[in-house]
């Protein structure tokens, strides 16, 4: 039996919140422990790019001086939305990333459902972030390798603010 207890004396981010959520994060973890190092190698790269995704279209849309542009903002959320669609990640290199395990495939349904329900209900816009927050708990290192990865791969995407403001915003929370 794997075990969710984590030391939330560990992450200071999440201090402040009820156990209600906690206890969500510790049913996502116990499911993302499950994984096989592969599956979790997969789902890392997976949302390295996500990750990378959101910011770049959050100063997109604030016309931030970090912005990479509307173009490149639009390649990089095709990509995102392509992986989604199809479940597959066409590499440049012509490596091929497939999705389709059925424990992968699950778990980025599960967050796309959380994410556009938490749209309009609060209640499941928790529940998306207590997801998010266990993958970047269990898949650190993984999402670490994947940024490495993704930027290698896509080096258009890469700028030093937008590295940065992904791991402010997201991982050093959890490493």
């Amino acid at each position: 039996m794997i075990s969710s207890k984590i030391s939330y004396d560990r992450y200071p981010i999440l201090k402040d919140k009820d156990q209600e959520f906690k206890t969500i994060i510790d049913n996502f973890i116990v499911e993302l422990q499950a994984l096989s190092p592969e599956q979790k190698q997969k789902l890392g790269l997976f949302k390295a790019i996500e990750l990378t995704n959101a910011v770049v279209q959050t100063l997109e849309k604030e016309k931030a001086s970090e912005s990479l542009g509307e173009t490149k903002a639009l390649a990089l959320f095709n990509i995102v939305r392509a992986a989604i669609r199809t479940r597959i990640i066409s590499l440049p290199d012509n490596t091929i990333i497939s999705l389709k395990d059925a424990a992968i495939k699950k778990l980025i349904d599960l967050a796309c459902v959380m994410f556009h329900a938490g749209k309009n209900d609060p209640k499941q816009k928790a529940k998306s972030v207590a997801f998010s927050m266990a993958q970047n708990i269990v898949l650190d290192a993984e999402i670490q390798q994947g940024l490495t990865k993704f930027y290698h791969l896509y080096p258009e995407f890469y700028s030093k603010e937008v590295v940065n403001l992904v791991k402010d915003k997201y991982l050093n929370h959890f490493s």
